[in-house]
This record gives structure tokens, sequence and C-alpha cells, in this order.
């Protein structure tokens, strides 16, 4: 289940730190701050995949891409750019439609609406932990 919207995501992830204006001091590279909008790709993509299971998906929602936007401003240097990459990585991601592919998944074996639950709890807080800990790197 998580292989395949994280596949999707790798598949579709569009978002190419080659094209974007890096202009913090002390810039990380491309291929680092890429790592870093994967990850957070990641959690966004188990929060959308999931926001229908979760308590007030909405707002982790909102919450993952804001942690996004702040730690992706704070390496370039430019918290407005920090936002639009976040903002692109959420349209990235929803055209992947992660929640239709989990849907489909938990509908092809057969889960019970409570496995679901814990599954995509699972799922979220694995994510968001991997993403808060790259975070670290920058946020301090």
């Amino acid at each position: 289940m998580k292989k395949i919207i994280l596949n999707a995501i790798v598949c579709l992830f569009a978002i190419n730190a080659t094209s974007f204006a890096i202009s913090a001091e002390n810039s990380p590279s491309r291929d680092e701050l890429n790592d870093v909008m994967k990850i957070h790709a990641s959690e966004i993509a188990a929060v959308i995949a999931c926001k229908d299971y979760l308590e007030n998906g909405e707002e982790r929602l909102t919450e993952a891409k804001s942690k996004a936007g702040r730690v992706l401003g704070k390496m370039v240097g430019n918290q407005a750019k920090g936002s639009e990459y976040a903002s692109r990585i959420l349209e990235t991601v929803n055209e992947a439609k992660p929640d239709e592919q989990l849907k489909a998944e938990f509908d092809k074996v057969n889960l019970d609406h409570s496995v679901r639950i814990a599954k995509c709890a699972q799922l979220v807080a694995g994510n968001a932990a991997r993403a808060d800990d790259v975070d670290t790197n920058y946020l301090n």
C-alpha cells in the first residue's frame, strides 16, 4: 500500500529542484533539496490518501503543507519560495490521486473501516516522523 503511493509520487513528482532559484547563503545542493521535497511529498501524499480516515484530516494536510513550506523556505532563504514549492508539491501529489489508490487497495483486500483507520494512522505517523527528522537539519 505505502509502496504504491510512494511509487506514484516518484513517477509523477514533476518538481525539479534544478529549476528553482536558490538564494540562501550556504545553499543546499539540488540533490539535497530534491530529497527533502520527496520526503515532504511522501508525508503530504500519506495525509491526502488517508484524510478521510483521519480525525481532522484537512487540518493535518494544511499542517503538512505548512511544514514543507517552512523547511523549504529556510533551505533556500526565501519563505515565499518555500510556500510556493509546498503548493507545487501539493498540486503534484493531488494529480497522483493517492486517496483513490489507497481506497482501491483497501477495497481489494476488503479491509474493515477500523483497520483502515489504524493503517492510515501508521502510514501518516511514519511519514511525518521522517519529515520531522530531516527538518531538524534545517530548522535549528
